[in-house]
C-alpha cells in the first residue's frame, strides 16, 4: 500500500460553483436575451464552518509498511485579445491578461478571456450590482444595481438569470447560498459575474471574505443545497491566509464518513470558473458529498495556512462524492452536440464521460504551515476517499468517473495532483513540479503526481485509476534525508502509485506516455524510473513512459526552485521546440487535440501558464 501522507481526516468541504450569465444575446434589463497506509487511523474533525481534506498513513510505497471596462493584465495568463461580451449590457476584454491562444484547440491553466468572451451560458434576464448601489432598488439595471451579492439570492431566482457584479471591493459574497437554477443547459443556470474578469491585482471584483466567501450545504441557517450555479471571474482574495475554517468556495453534506447518507442531497452542477483564490485559511475550492462540479480556468495560489488546528485543506478539494440518484444526463452534460463553449471549460464532446472535472487550474503554494503537528494536506490538488477503503471510514463507494487535467500544479506542500482512497479517476496532461515541499510533511515519499490507497477492500473500482500525459518533476537534491519524526525532506520523487498487496491502484504503463524526471537522488529506494510502485503493480515502464527525462520547459526555476511559501524563478511552463514532450502523448476522445503535447502546456504556446 503507498498512503503518503499522515492526515487528520475531516469532514465536509464543498465547492461552489456559481453561474455566471454573461453571454452573446444576454438581455439588458429584467428581460429579454436569447439567449494510504492502513496502519493509520484516520480521526474526523469538523470545523465550525466548512470542512477539510481527509487523509491517510505516511508510510510510502517502498517503505516496509454593468459597465464594462479593461481587465487588468496581472494575475492571468497572458495570450487572449480581449473581445467583447454582450451580457447586460457590459463589455471587457484584456489586453494581455486572457490565457489561451484564441482557440479551443489552444488553451492554457488559469483565468481564460477567451472563455470569459464566449460563455457557454445564456443571460434571459440579468441583474445588477455594484458597490454603490442599493438593496433597496429592484436591481434590474445599472442605475438601479443592488449593494450586495447575497441580496439577488431570492426565491426570484431561476435558469438564465445573470447577476452582474460591477468591479469593486465587495467585503462578502454569500455564506447562505439558498437559490439555483433548474437544469443542465445554456439557459438552466443562476450565473454570478463580474463585469471585469478576476485578476489577483488591478481591477475586477475582489471579495475580501475570511469566513467561506460562498457557502452551501449543512453549515448555512437555510441548510440549502442549491443547484446549477456558475461563478465567473472573481477575485476571492484576501490578506489573512490563517484564518481558521475559511474555504473561498464550499458546499458540504451532513456526515461525511461512517455514515448513511449515500446519495448526494444537492449542490450539484455547480461551475467555478475563471476566478482567482487566495489567502483562505482551510482551501481555496471545497467540494463534498455531490458531484457534477467543474472547477476550470482559475488561478489557486497561498490558501491552507491555517496552521495546527486537527483538520487541514488544499487549493482544490474534491472529498467524498456522492452520486445524485436517480439523476439522467442532459446532452450538455457530454457535450452531445459539441459546443466549443462547452470545449473551452473542458467538457470534450460529443460523448464527455465524466461526472466531475478539475481541469485548466494554475494551482500553487497551498501549504499547511503547521510545524508541530506535521503536515498533512496542503495539496495543489487532491481527490479525497472517494471509495470505501481501509484508510478510511467512509460508507460510499462512488460509481462515477472524474477527469484532473491541463492543470499546472507547482510548490505546493502537499502533493501537486493527490489521489487518495479513490477511484475511476482520469489524472491526464498535468505539469506537477517540486511538489510535497512542506517541512513538516511526515512522508517516506513525497511525489508530484500519486494514487495511494485507492482499492477498495472488496476490490471496487481497482486499477480504475488512469495517468496518461502527464509531467512530473521533483528536486531531491541537496536535501536532508534524516528521519526527524519521519520527515525525509529529500524524499521528493516525480509518480508514486500504490497498491494493497492485492490490487492497483492505478493504470500508469497502457498507454503511459508519462514523463518523470528528479534533480538528484531520492532518500528512498524507487524502481529504476526513479519513481515509486507497489505490489503487485509492475515497474514503471520506461518504454510506456520517458523516465528520467528533463521535459524542456522554457523557464522554470532558472535561479531557485522556490518553496512551499514561495514561487520558482521563472514560472513559465511552455515547452522549448527541443522538448521531449511535443508530439509523444497519446489522444483520447475526452481531451483536446492539444493532448499529445504532453503536459499541461500546448506547444503552440510560448508562455504558459
Amino acid at each position: 500500500m503507498n498512503a503518503l501522507y499522515a492526515r487528520c481526516y475531516l469532514h465536509a468541504l464543498a465547492m461552489v460553483l456559481v453561474a455566471v450569465c454573461i453571454g452573446p444575446g444576454c438581455g439588458s434589463g429584467g428581460s429579454g436575451g436569447a439567449p494510504d497506509g492502513g496502519a493509520g487511523a484516520s480521526s474526523s474533525g469538523v470545523g465550525a464552518m466548512g470542512g477539510a481534506d481527509s487523509g491517510g498513513a505516511s508510510s510510502g510505497a517502498t517503505s516496509s509498511g454593468g459597465s464594462g471596462g479593461n481587465a487588468s493584465s496581472s494575475g492571468a495568463s497572458s495570450g487572449d485579445s480581449g473581445g467583447t461580451t454582450s451580457s447586460g449590457g457590459s463589455s471587457g476584454g484584456s489586453s494581455s491578461g486572457g490565457n489561451d491562444g484564441g482557440s479551443a484547440a489552444i488553451q492554457k491553466p488559469g483565468p481564460s478571456a477567451q472563455l470569459f468572451n464566449n460563455p457557454y451560458y445564456q443571460c434571459l434576464r440579468n441583474f445588477y450590482v455594484s458597490p454603490t448601489g442599493d438593496d433597496s432598488k429592484d436591481g434590474t439595471t445599472p442605475a438601479t444595481a443592488w449593494e450586495t451579492i447575497a441580496n439577488a439570492d431570492t426565491s426570484d431566482r431561476q435558469g438564465g438569470d445573470c447577476i452582474n457584479v460591477a468591479p469593486g471591493t465587495y467585503p462578502h459574497f454569500n455564506d447562505n447560498m439558498t437559490y439555483g437554477g433548474s437544469t443542465a443547459s445554456s439557459t438552466g443556470y443562476v450565473v454570478y459575474r463580474c463585469t471585469t474578469p478576476a485578476f489577483i491585482a488591478g481591477s475586477g471584483c475582489v471579495v475580501t471574505d475570511t469566513n467561506d466567501a460562498v457557502r452551501a450545504g449543512m453549515y448555512t441557517t437555510s441548510a440549502a443545497y442549491p443547484n446549477y450555479l456558475v461563478f465567473d471571474g472573481f477575485n476571492f482574495v484576501t490578506t489573512d491566509a490563517t484564518v481558521e475554517n475559511d474555504v473561498a468556495i464550499t458546499c458540504a453534506g451532513p456526515g461525511t464518513f461512517g455514515t448513511t447518507q449515500t446519495t448526494s442531497l444537492g449542490c450539484h452542477h455547480w461551475w467555478i470558473i475563471d476566478n482567482v483564490i487566495s489567502g483562505h485559511g482551510q482551501g481555496g475550492v471545497g467540494m463534498n458529498d455531490t458531484e457534477f462540479v467543474y472547477t476550470v480556468h482559475n488561478t489557486v495560489t497561498q490558501n491552507a495556512h491555517m496552521g495546527c488546528v486537527g483538520y487541514y485543506g488544499s487549493g482544490i478539494s474534491y472529498v467524498v462524492a456522492k452520486p445524485v440518484s436517480g439523476y439522467t444526463k442532459t446532452a450538455d452534460d457530454t457535450n452531445a452536440n459539441d459546443n466549443p463553449a462547452l470545449d473551452l471549460m473542458g467538457v470534450q464532446g460529443p460523448d464527455f464521460p465524466f461526472n466531475d472535472v478539475i481541469a485548466w487550474n494554475d494551482v500553487s503554494n497551498n501549504y499547511q504551515g503547521c510545524s508541530t503537528l506535521g503536515a498533512t494536506d496542503g495539496n495543489g490538488i487532491i481527490i479525497d476517499t472517494f471509495n470505501i477503503t481501509k484508510c478510511n471510514a467512509n460508507m460510499v463507494d462512488y460509481p462515477n468517473s472524474t477527469l484532473v487535467a491541463f492543470n499546472v500544479s507547482n510548490n505546493n506542500g502537499g502533493g501537486g495532483v493527490h489521489v487518495f482512497a479513490s477511484v475511476h479517476v482520469t489524472v491526464a496532461n498535468n505539469s506537477a513540479y517540486y511538489d510535497s515541499t512542506d517541512p513538516a510533511q511526515q512522508a517516506w515519499e513525497r511525489p508530484g503526481i500519486d494514487a495511494n490507497c485507492g482499492a477498495g477492500t472488496n476490490g471496487f473500482g481497482a486499477g480504475t485509476n488512469l495517468y496518461v500525459n502527464n509531467i512530473a518533476y521533483a528536486i531531491p537534491s541537496g536535501q536532508s534525508c534524516a528521519a526527524d519524526a519521519g520527515i525525509y525532506l529529500g524524499a521528493q520523487i516525480p509518480f508514486s502509485i500504490g497498491g494493497d498487496g492485492t490490487h492497483l491502484d492505478a493504470v500508469f504503463n497502457s498507454p503511459g506516455r508519462n514523463i518523470s524526471y528528479a534533480i538528484g537522488t531520492p532518500c528512498h529506494a524507487t524502481d529504476s524510473s526513479g519513481n515509486a510502485t507497489s505490489a503487485p503493480n509492475p515497474a514503471w515502464s520506461c518504454t510506456a513512459n520517458s523516465c528520467n527525462t528533463d521535459p524542456q520547459w522554457v523557464d522554470v526555476g532558472s535561479t531557485s526552485h522556490g518553496s512551499d511559501q514561495t514561487p520558482p524563478n521563472g514560472a513559465n511552463f511552455a515547452l522549448k521546440s527541443t522538448s521531449p514532450a511535443i508530439g509523444a502523448g497519446v489522444s483520447e476522445p475526452y481531451l483536446p487535440a492539444s493532448s499529445v503535447d504532453i503536459g499541461a502546456c500546448s506547444s503552440a504556446l510560448t508562455t504558459c501558464p
